[in-house]
Order: structure tokens, then C-alpha cells, then sequence
């Protein structure tokens, strides 16, 4: 199996809002809003790397209530924030999953 591109990364963690603060600082950049995810109980803030790839930063959404099912990434159980996956684009999804 080959893919075609990175597309982005995944930085996960249980303070949504703290976590996007820290790295801006950190990277010396502005994160922007990306949105929620309904039913999810997460929220993220999206950071790009150049071209079509970014650094998504994902944590609980304060506006929604816990959710029924643990969040995606294992953010219920993080111990510390960081990188916990990355996402791949394929321009041909169902000859690549071959």
C-alpha cells in the first residue's frame, strides 16, 4: 500500500484551549478555530505547515456535553498533550486500500 501525501498531523490533549495558547507561543504562530465536532464532545484548532498540510490540534469542546463513548485519540486518558497520529491523502482511496 502507497499514499500519495501527508496530509496532516494530530496533537491531542485534555486542554483544548490551553494547549492551542502554549503552542502558538511556542511555534511563534496563530492557531485558528477549525470547529467542533458534534457527538464527539472534541473541538480543534487548525495550524497550517505549508501547502494543503496542517497540525491539528484536537481537545475536549467546553460548549458540549461528555460524551456517551470516549473521545477520539484517547483524550480521555492522555497523561500529557502531543503528536498522537497523522493523516494521510490518496487521490485513488479505494486502489490504495488494496
Amino acid at each position: 500500500m502507497s499514499f500519495e501525501t501527508l496530509d496532516h498531523l494530530v496533537y491531542a490533549t485534555t486542554d483544548l484551549e490551553k494547549s492551542a495558547s502554549e503552542l502558538a507561543e511556542l511555534l511563534g504562530c496563530v492557531l485558528q478555530p477549525g470547529g467542533s465536532h458534534t457527538g464527539l464532545g472534541t473541538a480543534n484548532y487548525l495550524m497550517s505547515l505549508g501547502g494543503s498540510h496542517y497540525l491539528e490540534v484536537i481537545g475536549p469542546d467546553a460548549g458540549q456535553p461528555k460524551p456517551e463513548r470516549p473521545r477520539p485519540f484517547g483524550i480521555d486518558e492522555l497523561e500529557k498533550p502531543g503528536l498522537v497520529t497523522f493523516a494521510v491523502s490518496a487521490g485513488d482511496i479505494d486502489r490504495q486500500c488494496r
